[in-house]
């Protein structure tokens, strides 16, 4: 039965994480950097930074993944090389998927088990608009981003939505 409408629904959380990280790889020019070198010990708690860069930044010999033992914080690195070339041991490339797919969403586990108190899930939640709002607000995704949201509007049986956008920069 169709839902009919989607109310106060904030766009900027209704498309598919992974359909927004496959939309951020399609991109010639993003880029993605940590705070660190991503680790098994750390992985659960370093957030992905992304931005869009003609050239990136960088201070001489620029390693091939967030993972690479020569990675030092900071340092941006082409989204595409960054998810091919991740760490084996980790996963490789569909483990660098779990991580940003995970940075952008609050699974079941997190509700109920790990972050169970208002503070921790808050901090879950806001941690997850950090990481996709340069992905969503960069014009190209936004735009696929758009027509993504509304096919599987569509695709629920929704014919009205109203939706609440933020735009944190000017």
């Amino acid at each position: 039965m169709p839902k009919g409408a989607l109310l106060h629904a904030h766009l900027d959380a209704t498309v598919n994480a992974e359909i927004l990280l496959q939309l951020a790889l399609n991109q010639p020019y993003f880029y993605v950097r940590t705070t660190g070198r991503l680790t098994e010990a750390n992985i659960s708690t370093l957030l992905p930074e992304f931005t869009a860069l003609r050239t990136a930044h960088t201070n001489g010999v620029v390693p091939s993944s967030v993972t690479d033992a020569s990675y030092s914080h900071g340092v941006w690195l082409p989204i595409q090389s960054a998810r091919e070339s991740f760490d084996s041991t980790l996963g490789g490339p569909s483990a660098f998927d779990k991580w940003v797919i995970g940075t952008l969403t609050v699974s079941p586990a997190e509700a109920y088990q790990t972050h169970n108190t208002t503070t921790k899930i808050w901090r879950k939640f806001q941690s997850t608009f950090l990481v996709s709002h340069p992905l969503i607000y960069h014009a190209p995704i936004w735009h696929d981003y758009i027509h993504q949201f509304l096919i599987s509007s569509i695709e629920d049986g929704i014919s009205y939505v109203e939706v609440r956008i933020n735009f944190f920069e000017r």
